[in-house]
């Protein structure tokens, strides 16, 4: 029986956005997340960046936007409160590049 994460897991499960939390143990634990994550990274000779991992994670595909500006685009279908997304070019992925690492993360578990 596997008692660990695998690195799939620890990237669905990482409070991305704990930088910017005022609570103290919040900020620890997602540092702490965040070391896991490296130290998986490294480990598993991930052969992608954390960032895209990380747009991976927020299926963040280029295909699903549209341009809205020089260089911001806007998800194409909001959530189910109909709120849309934002990002720069460089902060979405291919969905190309989105399957080749899901397949990855997949061959990992």
């Amino acid at each position: 029986m596997q008692t660990e994460q695998s690195f799939k897991q620890v990237l669905m499960s990482h409070d991305w956005y704990y930088m910017y939390s005022d609570d103290p143990s919040y900020y620890r634990a997602g540092s702490t997340s965040y070391s896991i994550i490296n130290m998986k990274h490294n480990r598993l000779q991930c052969p992608f960046s954390i960032k895209e991992l990380e747009a991976w994670r927020f299926k963040m595909v280029l295909e699903d936007f549209e341009k809205t500006g020089e260089d911001m685009y806007q998800q194409r279908v909001g959530d189910k409160y109909g709120h849309k997304k934002k990002a720069k070019r460089s902060d979405l992925l291919e969905k190309s590049r989105y399957d080749l690492i899901d397949r990855w993360l997949s061959d990992k578990e």
